[in-house]
């Protein structure tokens, strides 16, 4: 459930700032659209049981703290506005929602593949 909460999370925070990216630099927008579409699909093979969505979930999670590093440290392709923005509420509120994802995911892609 808690990994459920921080993908809807995840989704709903990008979800709301997809508009502005788009507007921003286009290829951040398609990658919020995509990012919250993962967050989904995730969240409901979770929720199935199956594998794949903590595996999905990790890698979706993960790749968002990792851009959301390189958009604070060396900023991205046509995207330098956040370097040095590390306080902004909206990114530590996702990046404590992925982060727990991430956490999540290990632990339970520890356990399964101990059971198989």
């Amino acid at each position: 459930a808690s990994a459920v909460a921080g993908l809807t999370v995840t989704a709903y925070i990008h979800l709301t700032e997809m508009s502005g990216k788009f507007a921003e630099v286009a290829y951040l927008g398609v990658g919020y659209a995509l990012l919250v579409i993962a967050c989904v699909a995730a969240a409901v093979l979770i929720v199935k049981g199956d594998r794949r969505g903590w595996m999905l979930a990790a890698v979706a999670c993960l790749g968002t703290i990792i851009g959301f590093v390189l958009t604070r440290t060396t900023g991205l392709p046509a995207s330098t506005g956040d370097i040095g923005n590390w306080s902004e509420p909206i990114g530590i509120y996702s990046l404590m929602a992925e982060s727990v994802v991430v956490v999540l995911s290990a632990i339970a892609l520890g356990r399964t593949s101990q059971t198989v």
